[in-house]
């Protein structure tokens, strides 16, 4: 019972932490697997709104484009409709991921991390996460609305549509690649938003490349919604309530603090310079 009960609120018992981030990542899932498993189940209730109007837009698109007789108009508004409602569904999505994030945050730095966390770190942090997820729940609607208007409104200039188009997903993008590295920096420190965004952009397009690999496959059981069928797709939602939320934060914020510690003084920053990994405390004793 002990052990289940560990598993469930995590433990802090003195334990052999890992050497690195990479390795990190496996030894956070097998020290607190029911923990993350209980999290992502929690999480994904906030972002089944959010998954559910991509799903229906994107399937009544399909049927609406494989019809005899295309309406474009039709196929506007699905898009149009599509973009408003992802605006509410991503704030309220962002409720849950202030949750996970604090438990995944504390979970890395090896900090004792209970299942109430989740939502004692909402009660928290909401506040600070709320802009982050604004902007990326308003790029996401101009997105796309972009979309629609480039392929079905025809009366606008087609440079006009192709760079709005091109600037809208530049945007999103950049948006989604800062948003690790805005909410490390809410949780750790106390700086201005202005600092927290300029940190966060350096950082993001400092390491563009791993950035963007880090979040596709972080993303990889979402996108994979869209390609599979039958009971490829049901086994894919399961993995996605299960484990989905955990896997994707987990990803993406060992690689913001891996990047933020490459990016660090260790002796300006020794009470976080590898916390939660095996040198830690040689670290902070030769500081």
């Amino acid at each position: 019972m002990s052990m289940i009960k560990n598993m469930i609120t995590g433990s802090d018992k003195k334990k052999n932490l890992p050497p690195n981030r990479f390795l990190q990542f496996f030894y956070v899932i097998k020290e607190n697997f029911l923990l993350l498993f209980y999290s992502s189940i929690t999480y994904f209730v906030f972002i089944l709104p959010l998954i559910y109007i991509l799903l229906s837009s994107y399937l009544r698109f399909v049927s609406q484009l494989n019809t005899e007789n295309i309406d474009s108009n039709s196929l506007l508004n699905t898009i149009i409709a599509c973009g408003v409602l992802l605006i509410p569904c991503i704030i309220i999505s962002s409720i849950g991921a202030t949750g996970i994030h604090s438990v995944i945050v504390k979970l890395i730095y090896d900090e004792g991390c209970l299942y109430k966390d989740f939502f004692s770190g909402i009660k928290k942090n909401y506040k600070k996460f709320f802009p982050i997820y604004l902007f990326i729940a308003i790029f996401s609607f101009l997105l796309v609305v972009n979309y629609g208007v480039y392929f079905f409104v025809e009366t606008l200039n087609p440079t006009f549509k192709f760079i709005t188009l091109i600037l809208t997903i530049i945007l999103l993008i950049m948006c989604l690649l800062i948003k690790p590295y805005y909410i490390l920096q809410v949780l750790l420190f106390d700086n201005s938003n202005n600092k927290v965004v300029k940190n966060s952009l350096t950082l993001a397009i400092a390491r563009l490349i791993p950035n963007i690999l880090m979040f596709i496959l972080s993303i990889i059981l979402y996108v994979t919604l869209f390609f599979f069928s039958s009971y490829l797709l049901a086994i894919n939602i399961v993995l996605l309530i299960l484990f989905g939320g955990a896997f994707s934060t987990l990803i993406n914020m060992l690689n913001a603090v891996s990047v933020l510690e490459k990016s660090i003084e260790p002796s300006q920053y020794k009470t976080l310079y590898h916390k939660g990994l095996v040198d830690y405390k040689k670290e902070d004793e030769s500081i």
